[in-house]
């Protein structure tokens, strides 16, 4: 007869090597993809001068992304002027990081039901806000209110990028989520 304080010892043994694994491969993995990432950092810059963007131009689908200065709202239209109405809003805000530099942040916002969550989305080594938008709107429609941003040296974020830098702007806008009633009082997902 097998005796169970042993088979609990065993079990116990067995999660602990598992966990233990999982958290080597975790470090192993995270160290592999910054030095992966440290050679291959592809920010895109945007002037600040610029007050319409195109989000793609194939003819007559072009989109505008126009920045209204006063509220700080982006609205779209096509290559004619004519706006295109979406089921969200995007407010811009600025952000002071850590690392010395001003982000460059969007606040998008489900317009025709209430958010249920917060993502707040961290694009990866390359591109910008104009060019991560498309993946991360589908969120929207399923009640996901996203926090999205540039890095340091990336879209309209002032500063150099480097990983140090992406590291304090990370914390910088946890913090700053953490300091905005709107946000902080529901639940918060990590993305990115």
């Amino acid at each position: 007869m097998v005796n169970a304080t042993y088979l609990r010892l065993n079990f116990n043994r067995r999660q602990m090597c598992y966990r233990t694994f999982l958290h080597l491969a975790l470090v192993v993995a995270l160290t592999a993809s910054c030095a992966f990432n440290s050679r291959f950092h592809y920010p895109s810059k945007i002037p600040v001068s610029i007050e319409s963007l195109k989000s793609f131009d194939f003819g007559k689908d072009t989109v505008l992304f126009n920045l209204n200065p006063q509220d700080k709202t982006i609205h779209f239209s096509r290559k004619d002027g004519e706006p295109i109405d979406k089921d969200f809003m995007i407010r811009v805000d600025t952000i002071k990081s850590k690392s010395g530099n001003v982000l460059n942040a969007w606040l998008m916002t489900p317009t025709t039901i209430n958010p249920k969550a917060t993502v707040v989305h961290f694009h990866g080594s390359a591109g910008n806000l104009f060019t991560q938008y498309k993946a991360i709107s589908p969120l929207l429609n399923y009640g996901y209110r996203v926090l999205t941003f540039d890095y340091s040296g990336y879209g309209f974020s002032s500063g150099k990028a480097t990983r140090k830098n992406a590291l304090k702007d990370a914390y910088s806008i946890l913090d700053y989520v953490k300091g905005k009633d709107e946000l902080r009082h529901g639940e918060i997902i990590l993305y990115g």
